[in-house]
């Protein structure tokens, strides 16, 4: 009885570990797209942040050119 319910078990066994094994590294890739998506949108954000301050600068230093142009000079 015991031989002929490990032939039925282990067949099974392998099948249902083989399903779950499967989704596992399914979902581990899933997760892996997902953080490098994360990553890549964070470095796009930083980029812009740094051009935009870059661009700050940049304004304000001909703002300030421009009002010291105007200013009389003793």
């Amino acid at each position: 009885m015991g031989f002929f319910g490990g032939l039925l078990t282990i067949p099974l066994h392998a099948m249902v570990s083989t399903w779950l094994k499967r989704d596992e590294s399914d979902y581990a890739h899933k997760l892996e797209v997902i953080a490098k998506q994360r990553e890549l949108l964070l470095q796009h954000r930083l980029e812009m942040e740094k051009r935009e301050k870059d661009n700050l600068i940049d304004q304000i230093s001909k703002r300030l050119e421009n009002l010291e142009s105007n200013l009389p000079h003793e």
